[in-house]
């Protein structure tokens, strides 16, 4: 049943990471669905934000377009990032600045500081994102990925 399957030997992945691929692969997953759900929370914590920090309806828009504007802006340069500098560092680092932005944004004082650190997070979450598909596509061999391995025309 799986002999259509061939798994890749620990050996053809250096320093012994092909055991530790589904560990990166969860974190590579859980950090793209926190950079996506951080919308959502903004969302529904509108009310909250408004209230604490002052600021009128334009604050929640410049929260939700802020942090938009910043990771549409700069996810081209982000993955291109991951192609010089590796995809693992550029990911680390924009994990790393994308939890930073996220502590700035829980301590915020004022509305001027939450909307510059969403749009700080807006970046670092850019420098993530697009670092995941190709760490995700070097830690699994093609037939794990359900990639053919060969063109066959259909039965």
């Amino acid at each position: 049943m799986t002999d259509n399957v061939a798994l890749a030997p620990a050996s053809t992945v250096a320093g012994g990471a092909y055991r530790w691929r589904w560990s990166a692969f969860a974190v590579v997953l859980l950090a793209s669905i926190m950079d996506l759900l951080d919308t959502l929370v903004t969302n529904i914590a509108a009310p909250s934000i408004r209230a604490e920090l002052g600021g009128g309806p334009a604050l929640i828009q410049w929260l939700g377009a802020g942090y938009t504007l910043a990771l549409a802006a700069g996810l081209i340069t982000g993955g291109r990032l991951g192609d010089l500098y590796g995809r693992k560092r550029v990911f680390l680092v924009g994990a790393a600045g994308f939890t930073v932005a996220s502590l700035l944004c829980a301590v915020a004082t004022s509305p001027g500081t939450l909307v510059g650190a969403r749009v700080v997070q807006g970046l670092f979450g850019a420098v993530m994102l697009p670092q995941g598909l190709g760490v995700i596509r070097a830690m699994f061999p093609a037939q794990e990925l359900g990639a053919p391995t060969s063109r066959q025309p259909p039965h």
